[in-house]
């Protein structure tokens, strides 16, 4: 008769413990709860030894447990300290030559490829030419030179003899001002041509009609491309034939969210790894962290400079990247101690052997494996907390 009535109490306090509610935790909290009353059940078959029937009790945000449950074997705890601690994360990124180490080299005029001086993996360096081309438009500019120099050559010969008919008033002032006026307006143009033809790196000293036109590496390197034919026929408009890079140190551009961009910091060093070789990492400093979050993306353009000497990283490659920050003396838990409640997260610090209270946290960075994270404030040194059976304590 005990046992029976023992039992039918079971089963009356479970039916009372079973709202519906939708958080997993209450559902995992409840389904233990179940197990422990079918054991409860069988112990009062068997012997009638246990007969408590309240496992929890609540007041406010303290939870203590009957000493009888066996809710207490499953309940862990961690005393906290101030240790030594490095948020990290992973990200992805792109790798891209440094601003200045990458050059496509554009074709400035319509015209026909003569000669070729350079082949793929050649090392170049500025000013050094890399192919001819013969263009009407080019010899066209060469013409206009020549013109602009007949023209203030014979001006300024024009002045000098009005300047001394003047010094003789045989002519007016204003004749001479009038003189002088061309002279300048003429040697401006003469400039002008002389200025054109340093654009595409031409000595107009020797600049000669007919000539080709040579096309010069804007920048040291390695040529990476190059697309040319002697005798082909190419367009201003088509793609650049000849690509020079130095990548003997590359940018990545890492794309960092919001809520990780405040342990980044210039100079801070960083990992990173290719696809193909995930074992290998490869040394990165962080160049400058953006000031601006992209819309759609919530996240942060963050640069860092890479030694790539042995050549793993190749322009336009997919990387991904590890952020590490400066170990500093941090409260740090386990993961498993954190709570998420519909406001604020919380964890269960230990008062008393079978009391527990439920403390409100801020937290802070993780590290990269996300087991451990930072408590910015809501802990003290020294206080125990759960770090595992929480689940069973939590509303």
């Amino acid at each position: 008769m005990i046992m029976l009535q023992s039992c039918s109490t079971w089963a009356r306090v479970y039916s009372h413990m079973s709202p519906a509610k939708t958080d997993y935790h209450f559902y995992m909290k409840r389904i233990f709860l179940f197990m422990l009353s079918l054991a409860a059940v069988v112990s009062c078959g068997n012997n009638g030894e246990y007969t408590e029937q309240q496992q929890l009790f609540f007041s406010g945000d303290t939870v203590r447990v009957n000493g009888a449950s066996p809710i207490l074997s499953h309940i862990k705890t961690s005393e906290v300290a101030p240790v030594p601690f490095s948020s990290e994360f992973r990200t992805v990124g792109t790798a891209r030559a440094e601003n200045g180490a990458y050059a496509e080299v554009v074709i400035p005029f319509d015209g026909r490829i003569t000669r070729s001086f350079v082949r793929i993996g050649q090392k170049v360096r500025p000013g050094q030419a890399l192919f001819e081309l013969y263009s009407p438009e080019f010899n066209e500019l060469v013409k206009e030179y020549f013109q602009a120099q007949r023209t203030a050559d014979k001006v300024k010969a024009d002045y000098n003899r009005k300047q001394s008919l003047y010094e003789n008033e045989v002519i007016s002032k204003r004749e001479i001002e009038e003189s002088f006026t061309e002279m300048e307006i003429a040697q401006r143009d003469l400039e002008s041509a002389e200025a054109t033809l340093k654009i595409y790196n031409v000595d107009f000293t020797k600049a000669r009609v007919g000539q080709p036109v040579s096309i010069m590496a804007p920048i040291p390197g390695e040529v990476v491309a190059a697309d040319l034919t002697v005798g082909q026929y190419v367009k201003a408009d088509d793609e650049s034939p000849v690509t020079i890079a130095d990548l003997g140190s590359m940018w990545v551009t890492a794309l960092v969210k919001e809520h990780y961009i405040g342990s980044v910091t210039n100079d801070a060093e960083a990992e990173v790894f290719i696809d193909s070789d995930q074992d290998t990492p490869i040394r990165a400093k962080v160049l400058n962290v953006g000031n601006v979050v992209d819309e759609e993306t919530r996240a942060v353009q963050v640069i860092l400079s890479c030694d790539n000497s042995a050549r793993m990283l190749k322009h336009g490659m997919y990387v991904s990247v590890h952020f590490m920050s400066e170990p500093k003396d941090m409260m740090v838990v386990p993961s498993s101690a954190i709570f998420q409640g519909e406001q604020f997260n919380y964890v269960f610090v230990q008062s008393s052997e079978d009391t527990f209270l439920k403390r409100r946290v801020v937290l802070g960075s993780s590290n990269d494996d996300k087991s451990l994270i930072s408590i910015k404030s809501g802990l003290a040194a020294g206080e125990k907390v759960i770090t595992e059976g929480g689940i069973y304590l939590s509303e």
